[in-house]
């Protein structure tokens, strides 16, 4: 709540940090198919990277991580399921639709999202898009909880 203290009385007072703090990540700069990517991260403990909706910090994170990348995009731990018709992070966070899709996102039908993972374009962390599993790219892992 505001309220207008004078200027001399001493009250409770928060600071925010200008750092990000970041989990464990790692990139792989291996080009690998998206499942060979999720093999790769758990056979170490690991899981392909989520980031849950609306963290802004883990975005910037992976970002950071992602522009060291040597392909323009790196698979994500986001995938869609034909079965189901709906996306989810490996993570078993729940996933609901955001901004964060490349412009020409909207306009793919369900069926051609068919074998499909996310990818995040190393150089604009808010485009992402689809892209079939068997391309190969580079990718991000985080310890898993």
């Amino acid at each position: 709540m505001w309220n207008d203290n004078k200027c001399t009385a001493r009250i409770p007072f928060l600071c925010q940090s200008k750092t990000v703090d970041c989990p464990p990540l790692v990139l792989v700069n291996e080009s690998k198919t998206w499942a060979d990517a999720v093999n790769y991260c758990r056979e170490r403990d690991y899981e392909l990277v989520s980031i849950n909706d609306g963290d802004e910090n883990m975005l910037r994170c992976v970002q950071k991580e992602a522009q060291r990348a040597t392909t323009a995009r790196v698979w994500l731990g986001l995938h869609y399921t034909c079965t189901l018709d709906f996306w989810y992070w490996l993570s078993g966070h729940s996933y609901s639709c955001s901004d964060v899709w490349a412009p020409f996102v909207p306009h793919i039908s369900p069926r051609e999202m068919c074998g499909t993972s996310a990818a995040m374009d190393k150089r604009c962390p808010y485009h992402w898009s689809p892209v079939n599993t068997s391309e190969t790219l580079n990718f991000i892992c985080e310890r898993g909880d």
